[in-house]
């Protein structure tokens, strides 16, 4: 990206396709288990935080800039929802910061017609129940239609 960003190497332009891998690469960094030693902790809590926050300011900015990254300039599709939605999940500091995070990017997500079958597990998967009520009601996993308006047919929930 910097290649890009600095020198104007063309083939070096990050893509949809791309920076999806970097979401992905962010939730899937290996978390270390806290072991007794303080500063290992400290070091553990910093890179999870760090990856998130990453992630989550990758993704905003092909939110905002949706051209810079190709796929007709449409912004984040169901791939990039589902790996910001992991990051969230296995980085977000505690269940309030997570529920937080997940209602925000699903409802983003389905306002925007990316609700895909993967989005909606890893919705379900992290965000805590009151915040999965609050977003789904009493429908447990049944969607409007217009929240999967843009996804294949074969994807949607």
């Amino acid at each position: 990206i910097s290649d890009y960003e600095n020198d104007g190497n063309e083939s070096a332009q990050p893509d949809i396709v791309s920076v999806t891998a970097f979401l992905f690469a962010c939730a899937n960094m290996p978390i270390i288990r806290d072991g007794d030693d303080d500063d290992e902790r400290q070091s553990n809590y910093e890179r999870k935080r760090e990856a998130l926050r990453l992630a989550i300011q990758t993704f905003e900015d092909v939110n905002s800039n949706p051209k810079r990254y190709g796929g007709g300039g449409y912004g984040p599709n169901q791939y990039m929802y589902t790996a910001l939605l992991k990051a969230c999940v296995r980085l977000a500091d505690g269940e309030t910061e997570r529920g937080r995070l997940c209602e925000h990017v699903f409802r983003q997500s389905a306002e925007r017609g990316q609700v895909s079958k993967t989005v909606l597990n890893q919705f379900l998967k992290g965000a805590p129940f009151g915040v999965r009520k609050r977003v789904l009601g009493d429908n447990g996993v049944s969607i409007p239609k217009e929240w999967s308006r843009f996804v294949k047919m074969s994807n949607r929930p």
